[in-house]
C-alpha cells in the first residue's frame, strides 16, 4: 500500500519498484498481462576483416563500444548435496560489445549479429506513465498515462463511474520495406528503421460497444 496526500493505493508490484504495478486507488482499478510484442530486430553487422571490433555502416567504418565483463560463479549448494560433488567457483571474463544497432549477441566469421530494441534508452519513461496511472481519477487519466509508458504490456482498467478501457501501449518500430522480417536485417545502413509507430495507433479502446473486455497473457 502507498498512502500520501491525495493518494491511497494498494496492489502488487515487483520488489524495489517505486510504483504499484497492478492495483486500485479508490477511483480506478487496473490489471496487467504480458504483451510480448515484437519490438526488436536482429542486424547482421559487416565486420572489418581482421578487426573484430570495427564494422561498416553507411559507407564508413565504426568502432564498437566494448568492455570486459567479469562473471563470478559457484556451484549451487543444491547440486552439491544431490551429487556429492566438490563445490566449484571461479570467474569468466566476457567481451561485451555494442554497435549502433545494439548489443552484439553472437558472431559468425566476419558477421556480428546485434539486437536493436525500440525501447532502448527510454526504459525509465515507463515509471512516469505508471506513476500517472497510480494517481488516475478516471479512465481518461489512464489513457493519458499510457501515452508515457514505453513497454509493451496489456493494461485493462475500470473507473468508479463505470468506464472501462484496454491498452497495448509502448514503443514499436516501423520496419523498412522490401526486407524479409523473418531474417536478420543488413547492418550496413540500407535497412534502418524509418521511425517509431505513432502511439495513438497502438491497440486501445475505451467503452467498447459490446460493453465488456477480456484479456489474457500472450505467450
Amino acid at each position: 500500500e502507498i498512502h500520501a496526500p491525495g493518494l491511497d493505493i494498494r496492489g502488487v508490484t515487483a520488489p524495489g519498484v517505486p510504483v504499484i504495478g497492478i492495483g486500485q486507488n479508490g477511483h480506478v482499478a487496473w490489471g496487467v498481462t504480458s504483451g510480448l510484442s515484437d519490438e526488436d530486430d536482429l542486424y547482421a553487422e559487416k565486420v572489418v576483416p581482421g578487426q573484430p571490433e570495427r564494422y561498416e555502416h553507411k559507407g564508413e567504418q565504426r568502432q564498437m563500444e566494448c568492455r570486459d565483463e567479469v562473471f563470478n560463479y559457484a556451484t549451487p549448494l543444491s547440486d552439491v548435496l544431490l551429487s556429492g560433488s566438490v563445490p566449484e567457483s571461479g570467474s569468466v571474463t566476457e567481451r561485451v560489445c555494442r554497435t549502433v544497432h545494439g548489443p552484439v549477441q553472437t558472431r559468425d566469421g566476419d558477421v556480428a549479429y546485434a539486437r536493436r530494441y525500440a525501447i532502448w534508452g527510454r526504459e525509465l519513461e515507463t515509471f512516469v506513465g505508471l506513476s500517472m496511472l497510480n494517481a488516475a481519477k478516471n479512465i481518461r487519466d489512464v489513457d493519458a498515462a499510457m501515452q508515457h509508458v514505453t513497454w509493451n504490456e496489456n493494461v485493462m482498467a475500470a473507473d468508479s463511474q463505470g468506464n472501462i478501457g484496454y491498452w497495448h501501449p509502448g514503443l514499436l518500430q516501423l520496419r523498412p520495406s522490401g526486407w524479409d522480417e523473418r531474417l536478420p536485417l543488413p547492418g550496413t545502413g540500407e535497412a534502418e528503421w524509418p521511425g517509431l509507430l505513432d502511439r495513438r495507433k497502438t491497440p486501445h479502446v475505451i467503452n467498447p460497444r459490446q460493453g465488456w473486455l477480456s484479456n489474457w497473457n500472450n505467450i
